[in-house]
């Protein structure tokens, strides 16, 4: 049995990719028996639909198999696999073959397809006008991105009432158009332009500092300089902790960490991972002295959402992990 993978070069996400595999008894004299071809669709690929030339096939989870039975001598069988790109990067799509029959040459048994996928861009409607003194509940903009792939905790979206005031909206999706949605009251009456902006969460590494707490509100001044005492309180101290976070997984271009610690290969961090060890530890210090955990599960949330972003996320996703198991949490 040989197997063979082609697929796209290129995408955007959110598209559909259709990757053919063919599987081919290239024996002159032997059938090949209870042969089954595996295909496993990588991380940011979701299944939509298969098709096979010869057998069936099922499908659990990314993994789809097809029982192609018995190919004779010089058979071949095409099989198509579509799937949409949730995510950009580099996408895999990789396809195997066993046979009950003996195969003296395993080494083509294997091969696998990749898709350089590109970000899709945010597409925001225009600025719109009010007289109203006091929406409420109202459609500010509606937005395109990858064809509605991404769920709505995916963006943040502010705001600017055209008064010199900002919020943050509530983001919905219907179908592939999501819709920003926000209440406001102006102190006085007449005409505001209403202008919107839309950002993927991850995009940026200072966005992590909106994920600090359990919750999401305006963290990185909240807090600033509260203390207990004289002594940072576990909020503070989480906050500052994400400001590491961020400044570990920005690239500073001069700094004298390692390449790849933080903001990718060939690229130096300002903090290091060690510094990011010891604030993390003392975050923990100061938690058993209030008696409770840092706050520090929607910051791991939004590392999660970033970390095919910057290799360095998973560097901070396992110091959390380790530091959780050693303290027993």
């Amino acid at each position: 049995m040989a197997v063979t993978a082609a697929g796209p070069a290129t995408a955007i996400e959110g598209n559909q990719l259709v990757y053919t595999v063919t599987v081919a008894n290239t024996d002159p004299t032997n059938s090949g028996t209870g042969v089954v071809l595996t295909d496993t669709l990588g991380a940011n690929l979701s299944f939509v639909t298969a098709t096979t030339s010869q057998g069936s096939f099922s499908r659990s989870g990314s993994v789809v198999t097809f029982m192609l039975g018995t190919l004779t001598p010089g058979a071949a069988v095409t099989l198509t696999i579509t799937a949409t790109a949730t995510e950009y990067g580099t996408l895999a799509n990789s396809a195997s073959v066993s046979a009950t029959s003996a195969d003296p040459v395993p080494a083509n048994n294997s091969a696998t397809a990749t898709t350089s996928v590109a970000i899709a861009p945010i597409v925001v409607s225009p600025a719109i006008t009010t007289t109203s003194k006091n929406p409420s509940n109202l459609a500010v903009a509606t937005f395109t991105h990858a064809n509605g792939v991404e769920p709505t905790g995916a963006f943040t979206a502010t705001i600017n009432w055209g008064d010199g005031k900002t919020s943050t909206g509530t983001i919905t999706l219907s179908g592939t158009t999501y819709t920003v949605i926000g209440s406001h009251r102006y102190s006085n009456g007449g005409s505001h332009t209403i202008t919107t902006t839309v950002t993927e969460i991850g995009q940026a590494a200072e966005l992590l500092l909106a994920k600090v707490g359990d919750e999401v509100p305006d963290l990185p001044e909240r807090y600033r300089g509260n203390s207990d005492h004289g002594r940072p309180t576990l909020n503070g101290q989480t906050n500052d902790f994400a400001r590491l976070v961020a400044d570990y997984l920005t690239p500073s271009g001069t700094g004298p960490n390692a390449a790849g610690a933080g903001g990718g290969a060939g690229s130096s961090a300002r903090v290091s991972l060690v510094e990011l060890r010891t604030a993390l530890t003392s975050l923990f210090d100061r938690g058993e002295q209030e008696g409770r955990k840092p706050p520090l599960a929607a910051l791991a949330a939004s590392l999660h959402a970033t970390r095919k972003a910057n290799p360095g996320v998973l560097n901070v996703l396992l110091l959390l992990e380790d530091l959780f198991a050693e303290r027993g949490l």
